[in-house]
Formats: C-alpha cells, structure tokens, sequence
C-alpha cells in the first residue's frame, strides 16, 4: 500500500510540473514511426481474490508507434502497438513461491503528447504467464493476464523518459483447469524509455 500511495504522489508531482513546461518533448520523441524500447520493474500485491499476497515482476518492452498525433486539446496524442516481455515474476503464497516468466504480446497504449516534459499514457492488454507451480494452489501453471495500466512518462531530454505507473493485472486460467478462481494484482511500476 505503501508502494502505492508513493506512486500517485510522484505522478501527482509529475503532472503539475508538467503544467509549467512547454518544450514538447513527447512530440518530439513519439512521431509516427518511432521504436520504443524499455526497462522496467514493478511490485504490488493481490488487489482482491486469490490469496493476500506480494508480488514482483522485471521486463523489457518494445514498442511501435501506428498513428500520427490527432485528438483535440489534452486528448492529443498517438496510439502505440507495445510486446513485453516478462523474464522475472514472483508471487510468494502459503504452500510455494510461484516464480515464472511471462509474455503481453498485445498491447495498446494511448500517448497523450500535447507540449511538455510530461506525457500521461493508458494502456490496455493481453498476456500469459507460466509459473514452476499452480497459482493459486490448485488451479493452473499457465495463465492468461488481461491488463490495463495508466501512467507518465517523464522525458530527461529528446528520446529518452522515466515512466511511473500504476497497474492492473488479472490472472486467470480461462476455465483451462478444473479450478479457475482468478485474482488480481495492482502494482506500481518505474521504466526507462529509449526511443529510435
């Protein structure tokens, strides 16, 4: 929860220091056309079902983005095709600490790119998740992981930014075992962005 609240004030700082800048960083770094590529790390814990848990994941991302800029006032922005892929994810439970791998291979991600140093992004996705035990215990190893996550990206100069974001992961099996009980996690996350 901790973890959390840090996030949305650091976002919070983020977005009204956004509101003095003018330089145009996201414009200039997100054209059509343009791959992303990123670090990141997040941790959280179980937000509701499945067991009160903690939870911990390291990917990379590489991304594309599709559109030119178009939306009107602070809508402005473009939409990115993203992949992540997830070589590191722990979640402890009663019985065995699940730890797997994972991939999102689709994923889209609205920029809004309106001049400034900070640019605020939604996102939303599908992926599986294979882990060395059930989780929870008795349902699956290999999971489905609809997600959504918001987020800024704060640029230190042209082409390349810090993220912090807040997201939203449901983990299920679809029904592909006798027991599907499903849960969520909410995490917050930090990246770093090199675009090209």
């Amino acid at each position: 929860m901790r973890l959390l609240a840090a996030v949305v004030f650091v976002m919070a700082l983020a977005v009204s220091a956004a509101a003095q800048s003018s330089e145009g960083l996201p414009s200039l770094s997100m054209k059509q056309g343009t791959l992303e590529f990123a670090g990141w790390t997040a941790g959280g814990h179980t937000a509701w079902g499945g067991t009160r848990s903690g939870s911990y994941e390291l990917g990379g991302r590489f991304g594309y983005i599709i559109t030119k800029e178009h939306g009107p006032g602070w809508l402005h922005g473009n939409l990115e095709y993203v992949v992540d892929v997830v070589p590191v994810f722990i979640l402890p439970q009663p019985n065995k600490t699940a730890y797997g791998f994972g991939v999102n291979p689709v994923i889209f991600r609205w920029n809004f790119t309106k001049p400034r140093k900070i640019s605020p992004h939604f996102e939303m996705g599908a992926g599986l998740l294979f882990t060395n035990t059930e989780i929870p215990t008795g349902a699956s190893n290999h999971n489905y992981t609809p997600q959504g996550r918001i987020g800024v990206n704060i640029f230190l100069k042209e082409k390349r930014a810090v993220s912090l974001d807040l997201r939203f992961v449901h983990i299920s099996n679809a029904s592909s075992a006798r027991f599907n009980p499903g849960f969520e996690i909410l995490e917050g996350g930090i990246g770093f962005h090199w675009y090209k």
